[in-house]
Parts: structure tokens; C-alpha cells; sequence
């Protein structure tokens, strides 16, 4: 079945408190964490646009190595909500579905 033109949002501008450290950026088998979810959307045509949500100081550190054709870096807002929005407001007016991903949960499929 063909799925119907969608942007996504991999939100990954968390700070990791509870941890100690951003997990979305530790390393699983030689990459970070939120490469593996970005993998996975990129691997779906149906995904026009991507942006991925990271703080300031990920855009600067990740965003070149990241960014290109579908994929665009966005700057993380204070709270969850407001870095979701973020991301949605860079995907355009004409997407009318979009998904929302946790950038630190790696195990998303095409599905």
C-alpha cells in the first residue's frame, strides 16, 4: 500500500537531564542514536520533508553533517512543544500529514 506524502519531525533538542547527557547523540553500534530514526525516514520516499529539531549547540556541532535534500536542521524551542513546532512551521503549508519521532528512540520502522 502507498502511503500519501507526509513531512516528519524528529524531535531531538532534549538535554538529557535525567540522564546526565543527550542521549539522542550516544553512540549505538558506531553512530548516534537519532542518525539510526533519520535513516529510517529518509528511507521512505513518501517523506518529502524532514526537519530535524536539535538545541543550538547540536545545529552547530551535527547540523552540516546532517543537512541536505530532505533534511533540514531546526533549532529546538524551551519547551517539547515549542521545538515540535518549530519543526512543523519549517515543513511548509502544503504537508498536510505530518509525523512526529523522539529522536532518541532509534527502532522506528517504515511501518
Amino acid at each position: 500500500m502507498r502511503r500519501p506524502p507526509f513531512g516528519a519531525v524528529i524531535v531531538a533538542a532534549g538535554s538529557g537531564t535525567r540522564m546526565g547527557r543527550a542521549k539522542q547523540f550516544l553512540p549505538l553500534l558506531g553512530r548516534p542514536v537519532v542518525e539510526w530514526s533519520l535513516e529510517t525516514f529518509l528511507s521512505i520516499p513518501e517523506a518529502r520533508r524532514i526537519a530535524l529539531v536539535m538545541t543550538p549547540e547540536d545545529c552547530r556541532r551535527h547540523g552540516p553533517r546532517l543537512a541536505g535534500g530532505r533534511v533540514r536542521i531546526v533549532k529546538g524551542g524551551a519547551t517539547r512543544m515549542a521545538s515540535v513546532r518549530n519543526g512543523v512551521s519549517t515543513l511548509g503549508r502544503d504537508m498536510s500529514l505530518v509525523a512526529i519521532h523522539d529522536g532518541a528512540r532509534p527502532l522506528v520502522t517504515p511501518e
